[in-house]
């Protein structure tokens, strides 16, 4: 490979190490709850027709969160109870502007979890370790990678000398 592009492997390494978000989650208490609009009610559709929901939550009148098709991070199993359900759907999240982005980290519909702050802050914990150890291999990689490159002419005309 080329110098250049082990040079931008290298950078593109670097980049994803200092680019990434927090490592540690936020504490629980840190997080702010918001109640999202309503879900229409679900119309009779067959067995294997889908039905498009479009989750907006709000603070004021300022848009939180958008979601479509599904309750942020639930599967089936959870959302059509909840689709069911008259009782708000509230997420917990950083406000806006926040290090997290949009990272929500715990969902209620009406008195039903959906998804635990446990379980969305481990798994958030666990993709930034992961995203650093990408970036740490592939810093490691580059730079061996561009080292040897780099000393190849060296060593032919050191050779070339003797």
């Amino acid at each position: 490979m080329p110098p250049v592009l082990w040079s931008l492997s290298l950078l593109l390494g670097i980049l994803i190490f200092v680019v990434h978000l927090p490592l540690n989650a936020p504490p629980i208490d840190q997080l702010t709850m918001y109640t999202c609009d309503p879900l229409p009610p679900l119309p009779s559709l067959g067995s294997r027709q889908s039905y498009p929901l479009n989750l907006r939550c709000r603070a004021g009148d300022q848009l939180i969160y958008q979601r479509t098709n599904t309750i942020p991070y639930s599967y089936q199993a959870t959302t059509i109870p909840c689709r069911k359900q008259i009782g708000p759907t509230r997420i917990w999240r950083t406000s806006p502007p926040s290090p997290y982005g949009s990272y929500v980290f715990q969902v209620t519909c009406g008195d039903l979890i959906i998804t635990n702050y446990k379980t969305r802050a481990a798994i958030y914990e666990t993709t930034q370790r992961f995203v650093i150890a990408v970036a740490c291999v592939v810093i490691l990689i580059s730079a061996i990678g561009l080292a040897l490159r780099l000393t190849k002419p060296l060593r032919r005309i050191g050779a070339a000398n003797t």
